[in-house]
């Protein structure tokens, strides 16, 4: 980085982090509270879509994410899985289906579930939400 450009930039930049951040995590928002939030969407509603892949095919020496190295198709394989019945989970707490607006990936490096596992989750989460016309 040169010299002008932190100048131009004199403030620290916010790191990356998870959906949502980390202050908005807190042990008052408990399953009756999260179930509410599900329970009062309509159809008028949009939903953003985040899903976290935990896993990385080698650690970086720069990433503050907190993953971990899968090597073991089985762990990635049922990790996808997970994320399938959580969507499933999702939408039979909602009273109708919301369109999602917005699809984010993260966690480490979501490839490393595989084309397979990635295609299935989006396909579930096609099926069980309602995907805005930019999604299409």
């Amino acid at each position: 980085m040169n010299k002008e450009t932190l100048l131009k930039y004199p403030t620290p930049l916010p790191h990356y982090t998870s959906h949502p951040t980390a202050p908005h995590f807190s042990p008052a928002v408990g399953s009756e509270t999260y179930s509410g939030w599900l329970g009062s969407l309509r159809p008028s509603d949009s939903l953003s879509l985040y899903f976290h892949v935990p896993f990385c095919r080698s650690l970086c020496w720069f990433c503050g994410c907190h993953t971990s190295v899968a090597r073991d198709p089985q762990i990635t394989t049922a990790y996808a899985e997970l994320l399938v019945r959580e969507l499933r989970l999702l939408a039979k707490a909602m009273p109708a289906v919301v369109p999602v607006n917005h699809i984010h990936w993260g966690g480490g490096t979501p490839t490393s579930i595989g084309a397979a596992a990635l295609c299935q989750v989006m396909e579930e989460a096609s099926t069980r939400f309602g995907f805005a016309e930019m999604l299409r």
